[in-house]
C-alpha cells in the first residue's frame, strides 16, 4: 500500500505478504516485473475546499456573475456592399449577417451561445476614415440577433467594414 511520510515530496510504498509487513517502506526492488499495484488518492487543494471557488486559469475571462459569461468577437467586411460576411470570429458564433440597407446589418448568432440577449459593442474600421458603428437600438436584439448601423464620418448611413465585441451569459 501507499504509506504516508511527512516532510517528503515521494511517495513511499509498503508490501505486505508471509515474509513483509505492509507498513514498512520497501526499496524498488523488492516489488517484481510482475507485481502489480494500483491506489487511488485525494489531495486536496488550498482555497478550493474553503470557497469552493475554482483557481484562475491562464486566458480566463472572469466576471462577477453567478453564471458563466461568454466573451465573443467578429469583424465583417462590409465596405464592398451587399455583404457583410464574417471573415475573423471567434469560433463560430455568428452563423449569419445580412445586409438590410446600406450601412444596415443583421448579424445572426449561432443558438445556444448565449442563454439570453448579451451585451455588445460595434467598431468601424474603413481605410482610416472616421466613420462610425453603433447597435440599432430601434431594432429589437435577442441571444440570436443583433443589429448594428454604419455611417460615414457624418450621419450618413454608408456600408463599413465593421468589427464587434459581445459578451453575456452562456
Amino acid at each position: 500500500g501507499m504509506l504516508m511520510e511527512p516532510g517528503v515530496g515521494y511517495l513511499t510504498f509498503g508490501m505486505q505478504d508471509a515474509t513483509r509487513n505492509g507498513l514498512t517502506k520497501r526499496l524498488g526492488n523488492d516489488f517484481s516485473s510482475s507485481t502489480v499495484f494500483s491506489f487511488t488518492a485525494r489531495v486536496p487543494i488550498e482555497g478550493w475546499i474553503q470557497t469552493n471557488a475554482n483557481p484562475a486559469i491562464v486566458g480566463q475571462v472572469s466576471s462577477n456573475t453567478t453564471g458563466q459569461e461568454r466573451i465573443e468577437r467578429s469583424y465583417h467586411a462590409a465596405s464592398g456592399g451587399a455583404t457583410c460576411a464574417s471573415t475573423n470570429q471567434s469560433g463560430s458564433w455568428v452563423s449569419g449577417c445580412t445586409r438590410n440597407s446600406a450601412g444596415n446589418f443583421t448579424i445572426t448568432f449561432t443558438a445556444g451561445v448565449f442563454s439570453s440577449t448579451p451585451v455588445c459593442s460595434c467598431t468601424a474600421a474603413y481605410n482610416g476614415f472616421n466613420n462610425s458603428c453603433q447597435i440599432d437600438e430601434n431594432t429589437a436584439q435577442s441571444a440570436t440577433t443583433l443589429r448594428v448601423q454604419t455611417n460615414t464620418s457624418g450621419t450618413t448611413a454608408a456600408d463599413r467594414n465593421f468589427s464587434i465585441v459581445c459578451m453575456g451569459p452562456r
